[in-house]
């Protein structure tokens, strides 16, 4: 069985991500309002019945999780992160 702590993840610049907020409704709710959706279009975003490969291409994801805002947060994008660790050839 995974514990809590299984459940975290790590972010480019240390700080741990909570998975486990995402299950619940309610904290699905909070954390759609804290990024910036208004209350009643959080409240039925949160009910939904899609799972995550929908949600992950439907307007609830593409609306909330912007590139600028991961960018604030202090995540770096793949391309980034391979050019800075990729192997030069000298």
């Amino acid at each position: 069985m995974k514990s809590a702590r299984d459940s975290k993840l790590k972010m480019s610049h240390g700080s741990e991500v909570d998975c486990v907020d995402w299950k619940k409704l309610e904290r699905k709710r909070k954390n759609l309002i804290r990024l910036g959706v208004p209350q009643g279009q959080a409240y039925a975003w949160s009910r939904t019945r899609m799972g995550g490969w929908a949600v992950a291409q439907s307007p609830i994801l593409i609306t909330t999780i912007t590139l600028s805002g991961l960018r604030r947060k202090g995540c770096q994008s793949m391309l980034d992160h391979y050019s800075k660790t990729q192997p030069r050839i000298q």
